[in-house]
């Protein structure tokens, strides 16, 4: 569809530099996502969210979606927010399972940063009703209303700073898609199984803890651990800083730090895919050839083929290892803090 816009001089310039810079390939490319912008943030407040917004019942057009984002993701004060207990092994082990060392993330899970962003949402959320724990369907649906609004303020910020579409959006539900909110309910954030067992990253790295109540209503609540990683810096959220990456160093080094300790069928798989690229077997299919034969013996190639994915984007997000396309194929190499990572993984 077309449709005829007539703009003030001094605006249209102003689109004309920033596609001169090269910062839109076109002024399709700056108006559509202009538009996706404003419509998802009409679609979030039409919602009805709890979430106190900035100092003005309405949002003027002068208000950016970055001043949104922030009030609604930025570090909550650590102090106003109750805890709740670590899940305990018999809330994460499968039928079958008799180790914390088989607790691999599942490869779907394939990025850290929706996660801290889910935390995020959550610790604000205790925070605002001074609870200990909510409902989980109300918390997923808050997040999954606000992780949009991230992602569409990601996909503009990056195209406009650094000049090219970046994946620091990745894993973060997209308006138009019911899939990808589910996706990131089911597999970034947690939920609980009819056999009790806890599910979605937040869950499986103990971030989180839930309980089914009387009423058969689920609760969710923010661990010790889960609220320290939540509340470190982010370069994303409270520096308003796109070209870093998506987690700061402390907060990759947190990570690494808890899953050695608390997750460690997530170090095993770190060591396992970085000890053998420290080998030389840098691509996909060699990768997954001698994963197949250190992993579950019942896991098909596509499982194989899944979980080997989900694993290195975790670990470039984490900054020990880099994927380098080299024309259709993709080619893994470790970085140098690679070494200090295997070295205290083997022990």
């Amino acid at each position: 569809m077309k449709l005829l816009l007539v703009l003030p001089n001094s605006i249209f310039n102003k689109i004309q530099q920033l596609i001169e810079s090269g910062k839109y390939a076109s002024s399709s490319d700056f108006f559509i996502a202009a538009v996706e912008n404003q419509l998802l943030l009409e679609t979030t407040l039409s919602k009805g969210t709890d979430v106190v917004l900035p100092d003005t019942d309405t949002i003027t057009s002068e208000k950016t979606r970055e001043d949104i984002v922030k009030r609604f993701v930025l570090k909550p004060g650590k102090e106003l927010i109750k805890t709740v207990a670590t899940p305990l092994p018999e809330q994460l082990l499968y039928p079958g399972s008799d180790s914390e060392n088989d607790l691999f993330l599942w490869g779907q899970i394939n990025r850290i940063f929706p996660m801290k962003v889910g935390l995020r949402i959550l610790a604000n959320l205790l925070a605002e009703k001074n609870e200990q724990d909510v409902e989980l369907d109300e918390f997923t649906e808050k997040a999954v209303e606000l992780a949009k609004l991230v992602r569409s303020r990601l996909m503009a910020e990056t195209l406009q700073i650094t000049g090219k579409k970046d994946s620091l959006w990745s894993g973060l539900p997209s308006e138009d898609s019911d899939k990808s909110a589910s996706r990131y309910k089911m597999q970034f954030l947690a939920y609980l199984r009819k056999d009790g067992i806890i599910e979605g990253g937040l869950g499986r790295l103990k971030f989180v803890n839930l309980k089914r109540e009387e009423n058969r209503k689920t609760h969710i609540g923010i661990t010790e651990k889960g609220l320290e990683f939540c509340v470190l810096e982010n370069p994303i959220l409270d520096a308003g800083v796109y070209n870093s990456g998506s987690l700061s160093e402390e907060g990759r080094q947190f990570y690494l730090r808890h899953i050695s300790s608390e997750v460690p069928g997530e170090t095993r798989a770190f060591v396992d895919v970085l000890s053998l690229l420290k080998e030389g077997k840098n691509s996909q299919s060699s990768l997954n050839r001698e994963l197949r034969k250190i992993w579950p013996k019942n896991w098909s190639g596509a499982v194989i083929n899944t979980q080997r994915n989900g694993t290195v984007s975790r670990l470039a997000e984490l900054s020990l290892m880099e994927k380098i396309k080299n024309g259709i194929e993709v080619e893994y190499r470790i970085s140098k803090t690679c070494i200090d990572f295997l070295a205290k993984g083997t022990k």
